[in-house]
């Protein structure tokens, strides 16, 4: 289970900067040189033999693993190793039994006044719901890491990384933390697995997703088995979809099938999918283990959400808050996933629960912030981003959207009827008047087709750089593959400038993503992503043939490995796609799909399936009432389509 707190202790001292105090560095520097030329970490425990319980826990075994610890605790009759005592608060907390877990590391703390037991200790107390003992203690634990005792400690490692964990939580800028503390540690001890982690963790949490994965690369290098690495660098690439993430994951689940971080992450892939019932069930798996694991019922609260359950929901809610009744994380979980289902109205609406629980919850601000300017209330973003920024200064994600703002502020804006559009003021006299002609006539034909009627103004916003279009986008730059973005009533965009020439189709991609506001708004953004994207493809290619999606023989090797998809594996291909390529061959199949089922059924029961889906109704499950077929004779129909549109492939055999 990872304690690791969200949110900073600030005020602790008058004048709290560790790094630019020449006295503090000076104390790094000769504690460090003070263990001499290596740390064991070695104490009275690693010579006792019976060591079966610590192989269970590695394993994932945690009920087992307590089972043994405890009576072999009882044995040694006031004197057992400082190991047992420290692993059996660790493995109680593992398993749900959190207030023991407490007592154990308070009587550890009491007995050894060093930074590591008093930091878990207030992280635990954190993790209960009890702010202020965590506060305390970790006043305490910046204290003890102060007086340097901790140096003839008999777990001196551990207390070394623990330190620069407490300044980060009592609020030291992350990249400091990193090159003055860290740097120091790695320059005497360079294979120290557990501080190439620690940093790790500390730019993970700062959105550093690059530099992260580089810190717990070099722990797996050095111990390749370091579970906590591999959670780590899982996260890192699922957060910047880095198709490498399932086989990191399939390795630490190797090593230890029920780990708690690597059981959130199929759960978190489970719900990008829609697969709630699954994600249920991973979870109900996991609180069998630990029934107050608030990561798992985080997302148990948002797997509910995404079956419109709202009993099962608040009773999650009530459960969860009664053991800790400022867990923001509950709401703010939900408010994401919600959000990554293109549900920003109710994900901004969770996001504000989270911030009525805690307003010091940056995380919740920064997503809140998100939400608004994706439903296009820019303006009170930017209060809810200065807000964020202000509790969370050395945010990446933050520091970047609030450069994006400063940006937006110098666009041109051109108002046409039920349009907004913004661009660079020098791209405007260009491509101003023939992007609002593509738009006004793709509203007035498309609302009569699909039987909708907007919410207006519809927002376009156009960047000349990619960066900061993916910034206003997702919070990051990054992902040049992207063209265009849209959020239902708002539609984010590169301008033609960006790309070399002839290399994409700017009015395609305009029209692309305006056909999301149709569908999205059609159905109150319920769609999923692989469906609205089949949508956009084929209004493409009915709005002009020289915008038909083509069939690319690069297709061929995906198809000849995997086989052709049916209906219920299309959504795969943009949640985890495996490369950039299979993301392609998504759209391409999607655009097939739409294009096959109104050629099959007719385009009233297109418009009918996604009145089923705003009422609702899982999508596969509207797609078939609304044609009056079972889903095994549209995958069955869907096949031969694709098995006739593949045909060609057949004469490069």
């Amino acid at each position: 289970m990872n304690l690791f707190g969200r949110h900073a202790v600030r005020g602790i001292r008058g004048d709290s900067s560790l790094w630019t105090s020449l006295r503090v560095v000076g104390f790094f520097t000769i504690t460090i040189w003070s263990l001499g030329g290596g740390v064991s970490g070695v104490d009275a425990a690693d010579r006792v033999s019976d060591d079966t319980y610590y192989d269970l826990w590695q394993r994932g075994e945690y009920g087992k693993a307590l089972e043994l610890l405890e009576p072999l605790v009882e044995s040694m009759s006031g004197s057992p190793p400082l190991r047992y005592l420290l692993h059996r608060s660790e493995l109680r907390f593992a398993n749900g039994r959190v207030d023991e877990a407490i007592e154990d590391m308070d009587s550890l703390a009491k007995r050894y006044p060093e930074p590591l037991y008093t930091l878990k200790l207030a992280l635990m107390y954190q993790y209960r719901g009890k702010p202020l003992n965590f506060e305390q203690h970790l006043r305490r634990a910046y204290a003890r890491a102060q007086n340097g005792r901790w140096r003839w400690s008999q777990r001196r490692e551990e207390n070394l990384v623990a330190i620069p964990r407490i300044h980060e939580l009592l609020g030291e800028n992350p990249k400091t933390i990193l090159s003055a503390v860290y740097g120091q540690i790695f320059e005497h001890y360079p294979d120290l697995a557990a501080a190439h982690v620690g940093a790790g963790d500390i730019a993970y949490r700062s959105s550093g997703y690059d530099v992260a994965a580089r810190y717990y690369t070099q722990a797996l290098k050095i111990e390749a088995d370091n579970q906590d690495a591999l959670a780590g660098l899982t996260e890192c690439y699922r957060k910047s979809g880095d198709a490498r993430v399932e086989s990191t994951l399939e390795a630490l689940l190797e090593l230890n099938p029920n780990h708690p971080r690597a059981r959130r992450i199929r759960v978190e892939q489970l719900l990008d999918l829609g697969r709630s019932s699954e994600a249920l069930e991973l979870i109900e798996e996991g609180l069998e283990i630990n029934e107050w694991d608030l990561h798992l019922l985080s997302l148990k609260s948002a797997a509910h959400f995404l079956q419109d359950d709202r009993r099962a929901m608040r009773a999650t809610w009530d459960k969860t808050l009664e053991f800790n009744p400022v867990w923001s994380e509950l709401y703010r979980t939900t408010g994401r996933v919600a959000s990554r289902h293109y549900r920003f109205e109710e994900g901004a609406g969770f996001q504000s629960l989270a911030l009525e629980l805690d307003p010091q919850d940056y995380q919740a601000r920064a997503a809140y912030t998100l939400d608004l300017m994706r439903l296009g209330r820019e303006t009170e973003g930017r209060d809810e981003l200065e807000k964020a920024f202000e509790a969370d200064r050395f945010n990446v994600q933050l520091f970047n959207l609030l450069q994006l703002m400063d940006t937006l502020e110098t666009f041109a804006e051109i108002e046409s009827g039920d349009f907004l559009l913004k661009m660079p003021e020098v791209e405007a006299p260009v491509l101003a008047e023939d992007a609002l002609d593509l738009l006004e006539s793709a509203l007035a034909r498309y609302e009569k087709k699909y039987h909708v009627k907007l919410e207006k103004p519809v927002l376009v916003e156009m960047f000349d750089q990619h960066d900061d279009f993916m910034v206003r986008s997702v919070g990051l730059p990054g992902s040049v593959g992207h063209l265009g973005i849209c959020f239902g009533k708002v539609v984010t965009m590169d301008t033609p400038s960006v790309r070399s020439k002839g290399s994409s189709n700017w009015r395609s991609v305009l029209l692309h993503e305006f056909v999301h506001v149709i569908t999205l708004q059609k159905t109150k953004n319920r769609m999923p992503r692989w469906l609205s994207e089949g949508i956009s493809v084929y209004e493409e290619g009915q709005y002009s043939p020289a915008w038909h999606s083509k069939l690319d023989p690069d297709y061929l090797k995906i198809v000849s490995q995997e086989d052709l998809p049916r209906v219920g594996d299309i959504a795969a291909f943009f949640t985890r796609p495996k490369t950039s390529g299979h993301l392609l061959f998504g759209y391409f199949v999607a655009g097939e799909f739409v294009q096959f089922y109104v050629d099959t059924y007719g385009f009233k029961a297109l418009v009918d399936s996604l009145d089923g889906i705003r009422r609702g109704k899982a999508t596969v499950e509207a797609l078939g009432n609304a044609a009056d077929v079972s889903l095994k004779d549209l995958d069955k129909s869907f096949l031969i389509h694709l098995d006739a549109r593949f045909q060609p492939f057949d004469n490069l055999a």
